[in-house]
């Protein structure tokens, strides 16, 4: 019997898995076989579709299974992130487009190579560029989702039958930290983007040395390899660690509630509720609930 319960406590693969996610995955490895198959001698310019990837994944877990932290009718809605819903639908928006974008630069070293040494200098420009939009993409309504929210959408108890339609928003993004978010997504955003610039612009004026990527139609009619700067995998790794870290801060202002506002609106609502209530905000804070003067 013990088995059975702990075994109740654990997700299976298959419940992990959404049609939503399972869409996804199916059309993201359809286009990074497409590209496999153009024979890159060099495949290191798909970890960029690949890392946006990876945060639609993460973002598409947690909102298909957000329902499975909650209790049956949980009056709490508690989104510390904002809408995992629309952060995995810009991740995997761009994550597709830019596996087309390679795909279709791959295949066009081989059917118009006369082509890739003119056009190279702005497909380095306009990969990077798409690769960080979508890190700043995420934070402009982060303030609009971002929130812990009390919603009653159906009858909990006979005791709470005229809150049916009970909602009432106790606790949001403050104004300054959204701010300081959005002011260092932005920032970052144009000076990785005006820094990529520059050193492309350096090295194809030969200012600065770099190193070459073949092509998959590298050679044909005398067309020559991709050339990248040496901090092209720096960049890489810097605006998913600055969303991580914006992510963070989010989610650390939006569990700081205020203790005044939450007895305000507790002492609101029916008894039955309250407890419901409590026991929800127990999980998220324990402390909070230590704070709390409930006689």
């Amino acid at each position: 019997m013990s088995d059975e319960v702990e075994d109740d406590e654990y997700l299976s693969i298959r419940e992990l898995f959404s049609e939503r996610l399972l869409r996804d995955l199916i059309l993201f490895l359809s286009l990074v076989v497409f590209i496999i198959s153009q024979e890159w001698e060099n495949i290191l310019l798909l970890l960029f579709p690949l890392i946006s990837f990876s945060y639609s994944i993460f973002f598409r877990l947690l909102d298909e299974n957000k329902w499975r932290t909650k209790f049956h009718n949980s009056p709490i809605v508690y989104s510390p992130l904002g809408s995992e819903r629309k952060h995995a639908n810009r991740f995997i928006f761009s994550a597709l487009l830019l596996s087309i974008i390679l795909f279709w630069f791959g295949a066009e070293s081989i059917y118009h190579p006369q082509l890739i040494d003119n056009y190279s200098l702005f497909f380095l420009i306009l990969f990077f560029f798409i690769y960080t939009f979508t890190y700043f993409w995420i934070f402009i309504d982060l303030w609009k989702y971002c929130r812990i929210k009390i919603e009653v959408k159906k009858e909990i108890g006979p005791e709470i039958k005229n809150l049916e339609h009970y909602s009432q928003l106790f606790q949001v993004l403050r104004v300054n930290v959204f701010k300081r978010i959005i002011y260092i997504s932005l920032f970052s955003f144009l000076a990785l983007n005006v820094l990529n610039l520059l050193l492309i612009l350096f090295l194809y004026n030969g200012i600065m040395p770099g190193y070459n990527i073949p092509l998959p139609g590298t050679g044909l009619e005398g067309s020559e390899p991709l050339r990248l700067h040496f901090f092209v995998y720096i960049f890489l790794i810097i605006p998913p660690i600055i969303s991580f870290l914006l992510l963070l801060m989010a989610y650390k202002d939006i569990n700081k509630i205020e203790i005044d506002k939450l007895e305000e609106v507790i002492n609101k609502i029916p008894e039955k509720l309250r407890l419901i209530l409590l026991e929800q905000i127990k999980i998220l804070n324990n402390k909070l609930i230590q704070d709390l003067d409930m006689e």
